[in-house]
């Protein structure tokens, strides 16, 4: 039994400030201002509790199966990437659109339809989200012995007709509809003429089709729904037909008879949220300030649901909780789904702890009959089936979740704002003096936090003090024969120790070793550290002599050849730069968005990295800064940098993004290093050590993969076949493209046309492609000659022969030529 405490619970009541929520057997036991006696309790801080969003209407399966116009995924992956989505949004109950119609528009047909049907038949006990399915029947489909097949399936739980011809409902008139369907068509006027015709020959049915769809959806016990009235005769007849649901009613009459005969309304999340309707129809607001409104749907936008909801709110159309029910209780009450909806013991625990963030909201935590299924990992009694619940995060920038520590202590992941706590830990414990004076301490910090194989996590109090912390990394172990996971430091700080905090953060560290695929806890601890030694024995930890912990200073000779000092300086500055990256997560921007004043990203990175590179004495010239003090002169080796190459990628979290840095004399690089910051993968060359990746030498190789500029011209569709590359990728980081052509992972690099490549994009990895054996060369057929200017763009082909990069030449030469000619 847990119980969850929020700023706001919203509750059929109004809002409760700190209110209670008990969670036992996967129903909401109690709701007040305590919880249950016996309840582990679990503060959610400043986020909102909401009950679970149901979704009535959900039309956009499909458009997330086509990914491209000629490349469809299965409907299954389909399903399975809506669902995380849903769940993302708060969403709890879903019903999936599946549209009947014969003429395949867009996306949609039967036969799509039917496969829709059939997928949430067979996924629906593996989902996150309870989801069923919403029939949609065209009334001038002629396949009505289909559906009736496919109504009886245990998914359906909505069936509505609809009737998309032009004259009625929300095509007013046949221009109206003709401007709508030209988009799918794409101009083709006698495409459009063709299917008017079919539509308007079907009509005569729709009466009979109409009464036997009714029939069939209440032989199967579904609700009936109505689409697109725009008029009281069209209510009526809905009424007549048993239908329970008018939805996206297009006039404010139809709206207001709907409403008047108990019908339930239903109008889109989008038309709420943005306060108006896309096609010119009835505004969702309007309905609702006419009283006339009881849900609102998805339609095409599931994140547009918990959008509405904070929109209506912001621009105080209606109070928070009436918005809050228009997504929940008001749906899950007109599809007679009675178990759900809103916060009151004796219903299922469907609910969603949400923050706010720069006034948009986000789901940070998300419970189905009380098992958590998205958000933070943490432990609760739950059903079978279903993963613990989660103890919630009150911090809106944490993602993973807490672990309660009796009644007021907790153990989360770390974040960056916790740096300086973590550091004053480390002094804590002893002869680690001078960490929270260290810059290396931030720097190391930031690279835990990046790492996927590192947990950083800490504990605090119930006043939100990090009270203690633990790292984590999970690492193989080739004398032991399996991966370990190594505790590299747990500390608790001296006031706080002796209460429980350091055994709560080894049961997290248990918990996380598993998942990372461990085997075994393994650390170290200092000689003179015997209370330390028996805290661990005491928790199942044994000696393992005759082991001896030994420390030496990696070697950094000042009298080293300049190469190799280099690649040093470069190496450190890479591990540095991740320190950018951590404060990245400060301010990510919008989804979906890009602000160029997001730079300062590429600018703090350069900014560490000169740091490590100033010192050599070298001339650098910089992508972010130029040339950095005095211009290289000729004859003069310097440095080419680039600390970023794919910003947006990494500003996005879309692996992968790199460093890159050349040694460059005479117009070409004799030493260069780049580093995947994205996986930690290293490539580095020099005039006498050859090249490498991650320590191993490199083999480049023909054919296979074809890579291309972040954003490919057009022109060279017809090149990868011509070189005999059966693949293309676009991977967003020169740099990386580069080196992956030296390493053999792609066979080539072409970017004839955009140019986006720079000398800081080059001198790096072209430094690992010539030590490597493969071949670089501009459209001049030659190797490019670096200069000392960060704004000239070079034409190259990269491949693993000669010969594959000057027929990448040649091809894609023909294939400009004939589109000029074209």
């Amino acid at each position: 039994m847990i119980a969850l405490s929020a700023a706001r619970v919203a509750t059929p009541q109004g809002a409760r400030a700190d209110w209670w929520v008990t969670i036992a057997d996967g129903l909401i036991a109690a709701v007040g201002p305590e919880p249950l006696a016996g309840a582990v309790r679990m503060h959610l801080g400043a986020l909102d509790l909401i009950p679970g969003i149901v979704d009535l209407h959900s039309d956009c399966l499909d458009e997330r199966a086509q990914l491209r116009p000629t490349n469809r995924q299965p409907i299954e992956a389909a399903l399975l990437q809506l669902d995380a989505e849903a769940a993302a949004h708060g969403i709890t109950t879903q019903f999936i659109c599946a549209s009947f119609e014969d003429d395949p528009v867009g996306h949609r047909s039967t036969e799509s339809a039917t496969a829709i049907v059939e997928a949430v038949a067979a996924w629906s006990g593996h989902l996150r989200v309870d989801t069923r399915v919403h029939l949609r029947y065209e009334l001038t489909s002629e396949r009505i012995a289909l559906v009736r097949t496919l109504a009886a399936l245990d998914p359906v739980g909505i069936i509505s007709y609809m009737d998309h011809s032009p004259g009625q409902g929300q095509f007013v008139s046949e221009a109206a509809w003709r401007e709508w369907y030209a988009r799918r068509f794409r101009g083709d006027e006698r495409a459009l003429d063709e299917l008017i015709a079919r539509r308007r020959e079907r009509q005569a049915g729709m009466g009979e089709r109409r009464s036997e769809l009714a029939a069939l959806a209440h032989a199967c016990a579904a609700t009936l729904a109505s689409h697109d009235d725009d008029t009281v005769a069209d209510i009526q007849r809905s009424l007549e037909l048993g239908s329970s649901i008018a939805e996206f009613p297009v006039s404010a009459a139809a709206a207001a008879a709907a409403a008047a005969a108990g019908l339930g309304v239903v109008m889109g999340a989008p038309n709420a949220q943005r306060g108006h309707s896309h096609m010119d129809g009835l505004s969702a607001r309007s309905a609702l300030g006419a009283g006339h409104l009881d849900a609102l749907a998805s339609d095409y936008h599931p994140a547009s649901l918990i959008g509405a909801v904070y929109q209506l709110t912001a621009d105080r159309v209606c109070a928070w909780t009436d918005a809050v029910a228009l997504v929940s209780e008001g749906p899950a009450r007109i599809a007679a789904l009675h178990d759900r909806g809103r916060i009151e013991p004796g219903l299922r625990a469907d609910l969603a702890a949400v923050g706010v963030i720069g006034g948009r909201p986000v789901v940070r935590q998300l419970w189905i009959e009380g098992c958590s299924v998205f958000g933070a990992a943490g432990a609760a009694s739950s059903p079978a089936g279903r993963m613990p619940a989660p103890a919630p995060d009150p911090d809106p920038r944490e993602h993973a979740g807490s672990v309660p520590v009796g009644d007021t202590t907790r153990i989360r992941p770390a974040t960056w704002s916790d740096r300086a706590a973590i550091a004053e830990l480390i002094d804590a414990l002893g002869g680690h003096d001078g960490a929270a004076q260290r810059a290396g301490t931030d720097v190391a910090i930031a690279s835990v936090l990046e790492l996927a194989t590192a947990r950083l996590l800490v504990a605090e109090d119930e006043r939100a003090v990090v009270v203690g912390h633990l790292e984590l990394h999970a690492r193989p172990n080739v004398l032991h024969g399996e991966r370990e996971a190594w505790i590299c430091a747990l500390s608790v700080r001296p006031d706080a120790r002796g209460a429980g905090i350091g055994s709560r953060l080894l049961e997290a560290a248990q918990r996380e070793a598993a998942l990372l695929g461990c085997g075994e806890l393994v650390l170290e601890s200092s000689a003179a550290r015997s209370d330390a030694h028996r805290f661990y024995r005491a928790r199942g930890f044994r000696d393992a002599p005759p082991a001896v912990r030994m420390r030496a200073a990696v070697a950094r000779p000042a009298g080293a050849p300049r190469e190799q000092r280099f690649l040093m300086a470069a190496a450190r500055a890479a591990t540095a730069v991740q320190t950018a990256l951590a404060l990245r997560a400060e301010r990510m921007p919008d989804a979906g968005g890009f602000d160029t004043e997001d730079k300062y990203v590429d600018l703090e990175a350069e900014r560490i990295a000169l740091t490590f590179l100033t010192p050599l004495g070298i001339p650098i010239i910089s992508e972010e800064s130029g040339v950095i003090g005095a211009a290289p002169q000729p004859g003069e080796t310097w440095i080419s940098l680039d600390p970023l190459d794919g910003t947006r990628n990494c500003m996005h979290g879309m692996a992968p993004w790199a460093l890159s840095a050349g040694l460059v004399r005479d117009g070409l690089p004799v030493a260069g290093l780049v580093v995947d910051l994205s996986s930690g993968r290293r490539w580095w060359a020099g005039s006498t050590d050859g090249a490498r990746v991650d320590g191993r030498p490199l083999r480049p190789r023909s054919g296979g993969m074809l890579t291309l500029p972040s954003s490919p011209p057009a022109e060279l569709a017809a090149v990868r076949g011509s070189a005999g590359f059966d693949r293309v990728r676009l991977v967003g980081s020169t740099a990386i493209d580069l080196c992956r052509v030296a390493d053999g992972t792609t066979g080539a690099f072409c970017d004839l046309t955009r140019a986006v490549a720079r000398v800081h994009d080059l001198a790096g990895a072209m430094a690992v492609l010539h030590a490597a054996g493969a071949t670089l060369l501009t459209t001049d057929g030659v190797p490019p000659v670096l200069c000392a200017d960060p704004a000239v763009r070079f034409h190259i082909v990269a491949a693993a022969t000669e010969g594959e990069a000057r027929a990448l030449l040649e091809g894609a030469a023909s294939s400009i030529a004939a589109g000029m000619r074209a």
